[in-house]
Formats: structure tokens, C-alpha cells, sequence
């Protein structure tokens, strides 16, 4: 109960439809259901930021009956709904706080924070390529940065990076497209920085191989920061350039020159909210 607590707290935005399932839809994803209603809805039904904080018995009653009246044939097993109290009633994990030092890469790394109940970023991307191979277009969809407890030591910082949308090429073609990373901020005088990993294919969570340590070369102007990575894959090198903020904006630049037997493109990301 504890990770769908996790999941909804940091995984699902404002207004997001979310489906809770089981294998009859009777039981368990009735006792789901109620865990959710008791922390994250308001007395109208709609998702609040923080969980609820006073949860009686009373409470947890009247929100069974929510679902009692929208889905009669649930049925909930006397198992199923004690645990969802004992679970309601014990102390809890606190959220993974974020907080950062005071320092501008610190405070930058705090500023990509997608908390559920907070808008995703928007994002725009323009490829550009010479090669017929990788087609060139423009992909529009959002992305979020979710805070999460660091999953490797050494780390002070995580974020699970997440997008979708829509990839529109040249030629007038059209797929959905997603990716997901894991971004991690360690801190120290010395050792400061950021990394980008890439996460494993099967659960779209867990952290796999490095795919570039950023170098931050300073300001960018307008108090953002500029920083550089590449990474090498194959005979070919991905060479990145990151734009924090930046004339006075709140928004990211991110473009990725790639060079390479196979491939020869730039992509440029445009990211604001």
C-alpha cells in the first residue's frame, strides 16, 4: 500500500484519470481505491496536493460509500478493508523533501520539480537531420521531473524524467513517442554536479548506465546556468549542451549535436511552464 501511496503522490498529475484494477474489481482494487480517496481527495472528490491529514473511521466510511453508490457491485472483504485501516491509521514515510543547498546549481536542480499536483513542463523538439535514415521533424508533448529518494549512494537529489508525445516528421508521418531517465544531483564543494542515466526498458523506473555527467561551465546569462556532456555510443557521439534559465527565463534549452557513421542530426528541446 505504501508504493501506491508513492505512486500516486509523485506519478500522477492534477486532473490525470487514474484506473485501479484487480481480478475480479470487486476486492482488492475496491480497498486500493478507498486508500486513495481517504489521502488524495477533498470532500467534492477532487485530488488535493498533500494527503489528508485527519482520517477517522467516520471518514473512511463515508468515502467507501462513494464507491458503493458509483460501482454497487463492489465488494470489499473484511481482510482487505482492515488492512486499508491499518495502513490509513500507521505512521507513514514523509515525501522525499528536495531540499537543496543554496547554491545556483542547487537551486536550478530544485526549480525542474514536477510535483503531482503541479503542471508538466511543455516541450518542443526540432530535429534536423542530413541523413535519410533519421528523419527530421518536430516532436511537441510534456515531461515531468518526479522527485524520488535517491536510488544510488553519493547522490543528495533524484528525479525519475519522463515525456511523451507526438513525433511529426518532414514527410508528414506521425508516432506517439516516450522516454524516461533518471536525473541525480550530488553536492559538495568540488564535486557538485549533475548526471543523466538511462533507465531499464522492462520497468521504466529502475536506473541502468550512465548516459552523461554534465560539465557546468557557468553562467549563462540572465542568471542561468550553461553546462556540457557527451556521451559516446558506438561509433557514434551524442555532444550536449544544457541552457538553464536564462535571460531572466524560467524555461531549459537542451540540444544534442550527433555525429556518426549512421548518424549526422542536431535536436534542440525547448522546455517551459
Amino acid at each position: 500500500m505504501a508504493k501506491v501511496e508513492a505512486f500516486v503522490r509523485d506519478g500522477v498529475a492534477a486532473g490525470a484519470t487514474l484506473a485501479v484494477c484487480c481480478p475480479t474489481g470487486r476486492d482488492l482494487s475496491v480497498g486500493v481505491a478507498l486508500a486513495v480517496l481517504c489521502l488524495y481527495a477533498d470532500d467534492e472528490g477532487r485530488r488535493t496536493a498533500a494527503p489528508n491529514a485527519a482520517i477517522s473511521k467516520a471518514f473512511i466510511r463515508q468515502r467507501l460509500s462513494w464507491i458503493m453508490t458509483a460501482f454497487p457491485a463492489a465488494s470489499p472483504s473484511r481482510a482487505t478493508l482492515q488492512s486499508v485501516n491499518a495502513f490509513l491509521f500507521s505512521p507513514r514515510a514523509p515525501p522525499p523533501s528536495n531540499a537543496m543547498p543554496a547554491t545556483p546549481l542547487g537551486q536550478t536542480f530544485a526549480s525542474l520539480s514536477t510535483p503531482a499536483a503541479a503542471a508538466p513542463w511543455t516541450l518542443v523538439r526540432t530535429l534536423t537531420s542530413t541523413l535519410p535514415t533519421t528523419p527530421s521533424g518536430t516532436f511537441a508533448g510534456t515531461a515531468i521531473f518526479t522527485p524520488r529518494e535517491p536510488t544510488a549512494p553519493g547522490y543528495a537529489a533524484e528525479y525519475l524524467y519522463a515525456e511523451e508525445g507526438t513525433l511529426r516528421t518532414d514527410a508528414g508521418l506521425e508516432f506517439a513517442a516516450r522516454r524516461r531517465y533518471a536525473w541525480r544531483y550530488r553536492e559538495g564543494e568540488g564535486k557538485e554536479g549533475v548526471t543523466v542515466w538511462f533507465v531499464k526498458d522492462d520497468d521504466a523506473a529502475s536506473v541502468d548506465y550512465l548516459f552523461l555527467d554534465m560539465e557546468f561551465e557557468g553562467d549563462a546569462g540572465g542568471g542561468g546556468l550553461r553546462a556540457k556532456g557527451r556521451h559516446p555510443c558506438g561509433e557514434d557521439v551524442y555532444d550536449a549542451t544544457f541552457v538553464f534559465g536564462g535571460e531572466g527565463g524560467a524555461g531549459m534549452v537542451v540540444t544534442y549535436v550527433v555525429k556518426g557513421p549512421r548518424k549526422d542530426y542536431v535536436s534542440e528541446t525547448r522546455y517551459s511552464r
